[in-house]
């Protein structure tokens, strides 16, 4: 089923006949058009193979690891894969609270918040 994409660098290309592929909005509206969503049984058949030979990743929008964190390690645990690096925006916790939200077998990194904004944490393995 298709479904519509949120692509705000659609509004900044130019209507011209020809788009440039070296302008850098196409560049990235190109990219986000290429995204897909993968269930968890699909992304490991399609991918299983990239993530044994290489480097592999995970980011995710958590918002709000108090109310999120403890769904986020039950789907990581029925994706049954090690990322190499996981990056958890909008955490809403700082670094003094981030003992309390381990993966095992990574090392984590928080980030305090900056202006009232949220920023990412990046889990490393």
């Amino acid at each position: 089923q298709s479904r519509n994409k949120y692509n705000p660098f659609l509004n900044f290309e130019d209507n011209a006949d020809q788009s440039d592929p070296n302008d850098e909005n196409f560049k990235i509206s190109s990219l986000l058009d290429k995204c897909q969503s993968y269930t968890a049984e699909k992304l490991k058949t399609l991918h299983s193979k990239n993530f044994q030979q290489n480097c592999s990743s995970l980011f995710l929008n958590i918002d709000g690891n108090k109310s999120n964190f403890d769904c986020f390690t039950a789907e990581l645990h029925r994706l049954n894969q090690n990322f190499s690096i996981i990056g958890l925006a909008e955490t809403n916790v700082t670094s003094a609270e981030s003992s309390v939200y381990h993966l095992p077998k990574y090392n984590q990194y928080y980030q305090n918040t900056l202006k009232k904004k949220k920023v990412p944490t990046a889990t490393l393995r």
